[in-house]
């Protein structure tokens, strides 16, 4: 199966990879439903929180005024993220009521 997970990887290992095409597809495939339906202000603070977006990464997406252009950066930088942080985005985005745009990447989406 293209992108499969063997079992016998570590956590360490799954935590550090980054994306696969895969993945990273999804989010390229669905860019245009994520800048529309993302709320990136209060998801933001939750991935500085969570150690997915650097200080300078989420001062940057808060300089930006339009949100569509905050849903843009916010997706390139996920792109270049490991597989640990693009997971705890979805989990970030199921714990702000955006579990909807979750399904949207982990289904397949567009």
């Amino acid at each position: 199966m293209y992108g499969a997970r063997t079992s016998v990887e570590s956590n360490a290992e799954l935590d550090v990879r980054p994306l696969t095409d895969e993945e990273r597809c999804r989010l390229d495939t669905n860019l245009p439903q994520l800048i529309r339906l993302l709320d990136s202000r209060e998801l933001s603070s939750e991935l500085l929180a969570g150690g997915v977006l650097t200080h300078q990464q989420y001062e940057h997406l808060r300089s930006l005024t339009l949100p569509a252009d905050q849903n843009n950066d916010l997706v390139d930088i996920l792109v270049r993220r490991s597989y640990a942080h693009f997971k705890q985005f979805l989990e970030v985005l199921r714990a702000t009521g955006q579990g909807h745009v979750a399904d949207i990447l982990t289904t397949g989406g567009g």
